[in-house]
């Protein structure tokens, strides 16, 4: 399972360049990297956060 997530993440250069825009421009508290991250944070700013964390918790297959 594990694997399958770190297959679908953004690519290195990817992050490396949103952390190059983060040191170079204007400070942000979170900096999305890749289209799965920028839905998190919509579903975040939408849904209520135990939704979240219970879908979250699903995906990843955690207890809590």
């Amino acid at each position: 399972m594990i694997a399958e997530k770190i297959a679908a993440a953004p690519a290195p250069e990817g992050v490396a360049e949103a952390v190059l825009d983060a040191v170079e421009g204007k400070h942000r508290m979170r900096l999305p990297v890749g289209a799965q991250a920028r839905l998190l944070g919509r579903l975040r700013r939408w849904l209520p956060s135990a939704r979240v964390d219970r879908s979250l918790r699903k995906e990843f297959r955690l207890d809590r």
